[in-house]
């Protein structure tokens, strides 16, 4: 029997978490598309984890193209690039309400960056300033979603 790789124990680990979140999404009134209930989004991002997962595990079992490597040691490896992840966002959670969703998204989202090797610092820096204040905006005043303002209001 063929062991298990590290993509099908992911794809599989994390189909169980989608499933336990569509579980619990599943509580929440739905609504409609006009008028989304509470449970909407969750099942809508419950569903896509399970399907992306899905495809994976398909994936890793379709035969593999010619000049196409299985796994990357380089990847897959180091543990260093995830646990800074997890630590920023540790941090982000404990800081979101005091200082606000823009200062708080703007360093995480730069350490996200950073940690994915994206271009250079100011590149870094522009894109997260772009993409936090394009998410306020959106959520915010097209969406009416309460963010907290923190420091800034």
């Amino acid at each position: 029997m063929k062991t298990l790789t590290k993509n099908v124990k992911g794809s599989i680990g994390m189909g169980i978490i989608g499933s336990i979140y569509l579980y619990q999404a599943l509580k929440f009134p739905l609504g409609s598309l006009r008028e989304p209930g509470p449970g909407l989004i969750p099942l809508i991002f419950a569903s896509a984890l399970i399907g992306f997962c899905l495809l994976e595990f398909v994936m890793e079992f379709l035969p593999a193209q010619q000049g196409h490597e299985k796994e990357t040691d380089g990847e897959t490896t180091n543990p260093v690039k995830p646990i800074i992840l997890i630590a920023a966002l540790f941090v982000y959670c404990l800081v979101f309400n005091k200082l606000g969703f823009i200062v708080a998204s703007i360093p995480l989202t730069f350490v996200a960056l950073r940690v994915m090797q994206y271009k250079s610092r100011r590149a870094s820096l522009l894109v997260s300033v772009i993409v936090t204040l394009s998410v306020y905006y959106v959520f915010s005043e097209l969406l009416g979603v309460y963010l907290p303002p923190g420091i800034l209001g």
